[in-house]
């Protein structure tokens, strides 16, 4: 059986759909979303009743993440947070090199020890 993935912006439109036609039989909402979203197989009837089981959490979603699949770990969210940050410092001002992006993700993740140095 082929799985299908969708993004939280899609599962947010099945929800919403949900709520405008509550009489609809998770079966009926599960064809609907192979057509909506132009999906190779419809998921299934099971999967649609967990994506709509996860409203506040998806609602909770940051907007910038609403197009991903699946959801990044919060330290992996946060790491990204900081490199933005630390790039948007830098931009029209000195070249980053590699030894500074290491220094820099040093820093950030709490060990200001000397990047030239081996660990012993």
């Amino acid at each position: 059986m082929v799985q299908v993935a969708l993004t939280a912006a899609q599962k947010l439109q099945l929800i919403a759909h949900r709520q405008q036609c509550p009489w609809e039989t998770n079966r009926q909402m599960a064809t609907r979303c192979k057509k909506a979203f132009s999906l190779p197989a419809e998921p299934g009837k099971s999967t649609v009743h967990r994506i709509v089981g996860q409203k506040r959490q998806l609602e909770g979603m940051p907007e910038d993440y609403r197009h991903l699949k699946r959801m990044r770990p919060p330290n992996v969210v946060l790491l990204e947070r900081h490199v933005l940050e630390t790039l948007a410092l830098f931009e029209g001002r000195a070249m980053l090199n590699y030894d500074t992006v290491v220094y820099l993700a040093l820093l950030a993740a709490g060990g200001a020890a000397d990047p030239g140095r081996e660990a012993a």
